[in-house]
């Protein structure tokens, strides 16, 4: 008897749409930590190509409009007090430093379009990120800020012009 799959893949789907699906299958992710880490970096090595770049960032963001959410709610980056002795923490981390590189680079092109949209998408992508409650503590990662004072204290609060409180 076969087992069953972990995450289930249409075979119409292309091999980006397979990563995706298997880079934010929690399950996955918790078998294969060290998969999801080379995956994140095959993301990354594919958006640092000037051929490769926007149209897998316009994937992500037209196709996977919660790529980044799904990320940040099973904890990528790491939750705050993560045991030392998981055997997974070292992948766990290297993950976070792949999808930090990977919001960095959307952030970059996003606002690079000089569209109000793509400004609007990275105080959305900025939102999540720092909004995010990957503890578990009610917090944000930077420890209680109200919505949208990390962005504010950044000088980026509402992208158009200044910040706002």
């Amino acid at each position: 008897a076969r087992a069953a799959p972990l995450v289930a893949v249409s075979t119409r789907a292309g091999c980006l749409h397979a990563i995706l699906v298997l880079v934010t299958s929690d399950e996955f992710a918790r078998q294969y930590p060290h998969l999801v880490e080379l995956a994140l970096e095959l993301l990354y090595r594919l958006c640092e190509n000037v051929d490769t770049c926007r149209p897998i960032l316009g994937y992500l963001r037209n196709h996977w409009r919660d790529f980044y959410c799904r990320l940040l709610d099973r904890g990528v980056p790491a939750p705050a007090g993560s045991a030392l002795e998981d055997p997974s923490l070292p992948h766990r981390l290297m993950q976070q430093g792949w999808f930090l590189r990977i919001i960095a680079m959307e952030i970059h092109v996003s606002a690079s379009t000089g569209q109000s949209a793509g400004g609007q998408y990275c105080k959305r992508v900025l939102q999540a990120l720092f909004d995010s409650d990957a503890a578990g503590t009610g917090a944000g990662p930077r420890g209680g800020h109200e919505d949208g004072d990390i962005m504010a204290a950044m000088g980026i609060g509402g992208l158009r012009g200044g910040a706002q409180r």
